[in-house]
């Protein structure tokens, strides 16, 4: 049991000193560059939005209109 918890330690240890290392960007952004990505973000939580409704929708019987 303690081999499974040092496998995971060392893969949360290694993507804590990933992301620590990339913490603060090496490139300068634009405006323009900047609103693209929030765009992108923001595109993506709604795609993520719509994903877990049509799940839930699905799940509780109800569909979304498609083949019963």
């Amino acid at each position: 049991m303690k081999k499974i918890f040092n496998i995971f330690r060392g893969f949360f240890t290694a993507v804590r000193d990933v992301n620590r290392k990339y913490k603060q960007p090496h490139i300068r952004m634009t405006r323009t560059i900047s609103f693209a990505l929030f765009m992108l973000r923001l595109y993506l939580f709604f795609i993520v939005a719509i994903l877990l409704y049509k799940f839930i929708s699905i799940a509780t019987g109800r569909g979304l209109g498609g083949v019963p």
